[in-house]
């Protein structure tokens, strides 16, 4: 097979299912902006990659770039990673027998009343959308797009990918030794509901928690829900850094609060992989990662009772702590693993080409 990867970057998952398509025989290029590691990683595996930008003011140079490549590689699929690539490889790709196949990671936005995102989605070329989860592929199905061109792939991960910081890399963030932390990664939108989280966690204030929160804070009603109950000593905010899954890895417990529109949380992945409880709502792909009481906890979104509860019960119980975090790190291996992942995404390609 002749494979050209449309993406705005490339993540580690999408970097070894690269490097395994490879080893197996197939060409494989990318048009996109990779990160550094993973540049390194695709061009070890002998993947070109042709720099390209999803900037609207740069799309159209984009649209050129890849149908320069589909015309000279004679590629039998171009496989867009993202809502941006996939109107970029579709218009580049346009009166060339090449089949087109999209990948979807998020809930929403494709709503009936969002006319352009429909139709992006629902264009007749396209012959398989990847959905990261169950939740994503019934939002595609809920706006028309026909279940046979549905297909759910879990992204895969590999529990050997991530190992956490020392303890004493908190404390240089202000954490106290002794203190328990939870732990949310996270780019902080109002969706993501981490001012429901500051509540959760200055209910329990007297028990010694600490929130950390990792990533860039882009909800304004976060910092006004700590000053609001005067946390500030208790809730510790880094931006974005590049070490969260290992900041993430030395935590007591995890959060994802999220509101709507959730697909499959990387870090919570990230955190489960190393063996850290995770706490999430019951919204988009999370009760798909999170079995309740058997993997971590699962609690009603907007609710900060509920999940002040779920934190304590994390505090209070050190056994439960153990259990949960190493059934978590276990449902990675078993469930989310690169291996699966590249397994069946090749055999996504393959079954594609035969339509």
């Amino acid at each position: 097979m002749r494979i050209l990867f449309v993406t705005g970057s490339v993540d580690r998952s999408e970097a070894a299912l690269c490097e395994a398509l490879v080893g197996a025989g197939d060409h494989v290029e990318v048009a996109g902006n990779p990160k550094a590691e993973t540049r390194d990683m695709l061009v070890a595996a002998g993947v070109r990659v042709t720099p390209i930008s999803t900037e609207k003011r740069e799309r159209a140079g984009a649209v050129r770039a890849v149908r320069k490549r589909l015309e000279e590689g004679r590629f039998d699929i171009v496989h867009a990673q993202g809502k941006r690539t996939l109107a970029i490889a579709l218009r580049a790709a346009r009166d060339l027998r090449v089949k087109v196949t999209a990948y979807r990671g998020i809930v929403g936005n494709v709503r009936w009343s969002n006319w352009g995102a429909r139709r992006l989605y629902r264009d007749r070329r396209i012959s398989r959308i990847v959905c990261v989860c169950d939740a994503v592929r019934e939002a595609l199905r809920a706006i028309g797009i026909p279940q046979s061109c549905l297909v759910t792939v879990y992204k895969g991960h590999d529990t050997a990918w991530y190992n956490p910081v020392p303890r004493e890399a908190l404390v240089e963030l202000g954490v106290p030794p002794e203190a328990f932390v939870v732990a949310c990664v996270a780019s902080m939108r109002p969706r993501k509901g981490v001012p429901v989280l500051v509540e959760a966690v200055g209910r329990l204030r007297d028990r010694g928690i600490h929130l950390l929160l990792v990533g860039d804070v882009r909800d304004v009603r976060i910092p006004r829900a700590v000053r609001r109950l005067a946390l500030d000593s208790i809730v510790h905010t880094t931006g974005f850094r590049r070490d969260a899954p290992a900041l993430a890895g030395t935590c007591d417990a995890f959060v994802m609060p999220s509101l709507r529109r959730e697909g499959l949380a990387r870090s919570v992945i990230e955190a489960m992989a190393q063996g850290v409880p995770p706490v999430v709502t019951n919204v988009g792909g999370l009760p798909e990662l999170v079995v309740d009481g058997e993997s971590g906890l699962v609690v009603p979104p907007n609710d900060p009772d509920a999940l002040a509860r779920a934190i304590q019960s994390l505090l209070d119980d050190a056994s439960l702590r153990s259990r949960l975090g190493q059934a978590a790190r276990q449902r990675i291996e078993a469930h989310f693993h690169v291996r699966d992942y590249i397994q069946r995404m090749r055999a996504l390609f393959q079954e594609t080409l035969k339509q």
